[in-house]
């Protein structure tokens, strides 16, 4: 048996034959494709051993489409020089596209165009194939680099469906690719997840491992910019997993640079620099001089987080005297940053003072890197404890906040934006709370929230100046209410009071922790249903020592209190807290609590006027449009209940509750509206979270975004669904979502849900809540003695995790 069978295998390899030039092209095309590009150069190499020139010029090319792709350029452009023009159509084409795309490489992007050109006036309009499809990829690409984001993204609208029409796969997974990469330079943060979604989409149904790559690393920067940490670095991980598998150097170090960026925001710089030291090693390897600077400017960073001054000096000098040998080079404004810090770290103030004093004077235009400037200025006069020549710094920066031109940040960009200015703020709060100056402490902090819905309302202070205490003061004394407005900031933490007798202001804990505390609580009553006060939880101990204990005193007999979170503490309920006064009830049981997203709306909006006949608009029990939306079963009992109790009512339910019959409705005024329906967050992109109604067409989602558009009148909105209050909370704008949405368009208070909410409790917390508001009662005070009649019940529904997941939310 043993003979026989290596006979038949000496036979089988004695009648095996070379591949032809063409088998060897289908294999190694179909490796290139699938990104598989060290295994494509060896069938390309071995295909071309020994045979005539005339005969491999697709080969030839396609080894230059391989070495482009793995970044050697040299190689490339030797292999090109060995190709003459071809006589043939579609390999004269690719010959051009080849030649482009090296020039584009090399930054030669006027003869590149011109290349280009020259494909698309041989191809005309309607021409096809992949040396077609890929000229217009790169003409996108040369557009993208100069910045030229409307001509690109015309470009990518026009191939994609000629790229489907074709069935080109790669290439049309490629335009989306090109497409989401658009739309992230240009901060469109929501069409760049849904265009790198669609690209990975493509690019894993073909196995082509390199574009997949590609999109996880594109989709890994958005998440980045969101802050959703984990999301980020699941996709960049796996970025770089897939770019070692096909052995793509450059876009390796690029995606490990961005995973330092990720592991910079989450804290973790003795991570980064591991990162950002292996992307400039590649990037120095590759001579890729521009990728090279930026990673080592990112390690000088991370090794001044670190506070390792030398470190940082030696790196931020190498990024530095690399940046010299750029064309054009200029001077970069971070590096220059970096410069001035690791001065200041080193105890060289001098130095210091006068680099940023440079860059102020340099960067006008710059916004960025203006206030981050004076910012840098001020927390060094700080250091040296000239407070006064500090807060003029701040004022600085403030005033290049402001001077901020309409249009240089996209209305959906703004929340990241703003989130970006707040260690601004947060470190001008500090040093006016070190001279003791509350009222102008509570002026930035104040000035610093709610901004875009300010200006959606047209009463957000222009100024810091124009930030009125006083109105503030003036508010608590005609609604008898304590006004208590947090800041959490990770030196140290504070909470303002504000009386119709005055401001005064107490010192809390650092923000990370109090952070943490409130996760640590809302896994016990949310994931655990836990009874914080029935079972004397430290935790709940814990959080009312650092929130309210230093505020015993000035809480003594209120009744009624608005809350102004921040951070965290907007996915905390106070009323789960123990009181203040006795720690075996809840908080609860003392006040009536609202929460506001800011003291300056709060304090400018004018009061609701009163309805004797309250009108009602009541949406709910829809059809469910998806098995990822089933039916509620106490949705319809109660929309019933509460239209028993207003005669005055407009009811949606079953197919009339979907989105088109809730806009048509709101053309009439309503006093009141209640949604009744499952809802969905959004935490990347919060106003794309949605209630979930009646499917009218293919719509079935009424989306926050759309609702921030509307001009509403109503006093109150209720969104009886899980999560509905908002999906994510940004620095200074608060909890952005469905309550958001419904006070920019004019309600004046909005009932929304923290955590998924129990459908049974949440009916039943509903008809106890509009009882109450048809009893003449305000919601906040309906909605209080609601809950209280759950907690105080003694049955199944007496636990937070059922009656506390509504807050009110008012303006």
């Amino acid at each position: 048996m043993r003979w026989r069978v290596l006979l038949l295998f000496c036979l089988a390899a004695a009648c095996s034959r070379r591949p032809s030039a063409s088998q060897a092209y289908a294999q190694a095309w179909t490796e290139f494709q699938h990104g598989r590009l060290p295994q494509a150069q060896k069938t390309v190499e071995a295909a071309l051993q020994g045979r005539a020139a005339e005969s491999v010029e697709a080969l030839r090319l396609l080894e230059v489409e391989i070495l482009l792709a793995r970044g050697q350029y040299g190689k490339a452009s030797s292999a090109l020089a060995q190709v003459a023009d071809p006589h043939e159509q579609p390999l004269h084409l690719r010959w051009l596209v080849d030649q482009a795309d090296l020039l584009r490489r090399q930054n030669q992007t006027a003869k590149a165009t011109a290349l280009l050109d020259q494909v698309d006036g041989a191809a005309g309009d309607q021409g096809t194939g992949d040396p077609v499809f890929r000229s217009l990829l790169l003409r996108s690409a040369v557009l993208l680099r100069a910045n030229r984001f409307d001509d690109a993204e015309a470009v990518l609208e026009r191939l994609i469906p000629r790229t489907e029409k074709a069935g080109d796969t790669y290439n049309q997974a490629s335009a989306w690719l090109n497409l989401c990469f658009s739309k992230l330079k240009r901060q469109n943060y929501d069409e760049s997840i849904e265009y790198g979604m669609r690209a990975l989409d493509l690019a894993e149904k073909m196995g082509a491992l390199r574009v997949a790559a590609t999109a996880h690393n594109n989709l890994g920067i958005v998440y980045t910019v969101f802050h959703d940490l984990d999301q980020a670095a699941q996709h960049t991980n796996q970025a770089i997993t897939q770019f070692r598998e096909v052995d793509d150097p450059g876009n390796l170090g690029d995606a490990l640079g961005e995973l330092g960026n990720i592991h910079l925001l989450g804290r973790h710089p003795e991570l980064a620099v591991q990162d950002f030291r292996q992307g400039f090693d590649i990037a120095k390897g590759m001579e890729d001089v521009g990728s090279a600077v930026r990673w080592a400017g990112r390690e000088a960073f991370a090794q001044m987080e670190q506070k390792h001054w030398e470190e940082a000096e030696s790196w931020n000098q190498q990024a530095l005297a690399l940046r010299e040998r750029l064309k054009d080079a200029g001077n970069d404004p971070y590096l220059q940053l970096n410069e001035a810090a690791i001065a200041s770290g080193l105890g060289d103030s001098v130095t210091a003072e006068r680099l940023y004093r440079e860059l102020i004077t340099d960067s006008k235009g710059v916004p960025y890197v203006e206030w981050d400037a004076h910012l840098r200025l001020g927390a060094l006069y700080a250091s040296q404890h000239k407070l006064p020549e500090a807060n003029a710094q701040y004022v600085h920066g403030l005033e290049a906040i402001e001077r901020v031109p309409d249009g240089f940040v996209k209305d959906e960009d703004r929340f990241t934006y703003y989130d970006l200015q707040m260690e601004f703020f947060q470190d001008y709060v500090d040093l006016l709370a070190d001279e003791k100056d509350i009222t102008g402490a509570l002026k930035v902090a104040e000035y610093s929230r709610a901004r875009i819905l300010g200006q959606k309302l047209g009463i957000k202070p222009g100024t810091i100046d124009k930030v009125q205490t006083a109105a503030f003061e003036r508010y608590a004394g005609r609604t008898k209410t304590v006004l208590l407005s947090y800041w959490l900031a990770p030196k140290r933490s504070f909470v303002w009071v504000i009386k119709a007798n005055g401001i005064r202001m107490k010192e809390l804990p650092p923000g990370d922790n109090i952070g943490e505390w409130i996760r640590e609580y809302g896994r016990a009553i949310d994931q655990q249903g836990r009874d914080p006060v029935g079972q004397g939880l430290p935790q709940a101990e814990r959080l009312e020592k650092a929130l309210l204990g230093p505020l015993r005193e000035e809480l003594a007999g209120a009744t009624r209190v608005v809350i102004v979170p921040d951070q965290e503490m907007h996915t905390l309920n106070l009323e789960t807290l123990p009181a203040p006064a006795d720690a075996k009830r809840y908080w609860i049981d003392d006040v009536e609590l609202s929460v506001a997203p800011s003291l300056s709306v709060l304090a400018e909006t004018a009061p609701a006027a009163a309805h004797p006949k309250p009108t009602m608009l009541l949406i709910g029990n829809p059809v469910p449009a998806s098995p990822q939306y089933p039916a509620l079963p106490s949705a319809k009992v109660e929309v019933e209940k509460i239209h028993g109790l207003f005669t005055n009512a407009v009811v949606l339910t079953g197919p009339d509750a979907s989105p088109r019959s809730f806009f048509d409705a709101v053309r009439n005024p309503y006093s009141m509206i209640h949604f009744a329906a499952h809802a969905e967050t959004n935490s990347q992109s919060p106003l794309e979270s949605a209630v979930i109604l009646s499917k009218s067409g293919d719509s079935y989602k009424l989306y926050a975004r759309d609702v921030a558009r509307m001009k509403l009148a109503a006093d109150l909105v209720t969104i009886s669904a899980c999560r509905s209050a908002g999906a994510k909370a940004y620095g200074g704008e608060g909890l952005v979502g469905f309550a958001w949405a419904f006070l920019q368009s004019g309600a004046g208070a909005v009932i929304a849900g923290l955590w998924d909410v129990s459908d049974s409790s949440s009916s039943e917390l509903m008809d106890k809540l509009y009882q109450g508001v048809a009893k003449g009662a305000t919601p906040a005070a309906a909605l209080r003695e609601a809950k209280r009649t759950l907690l105080h019940s003694g049955g199944a529904f007496h636990r937070p995790f059922f009656w506390a997941p509504y807050q009110i939310y008012i303006r």
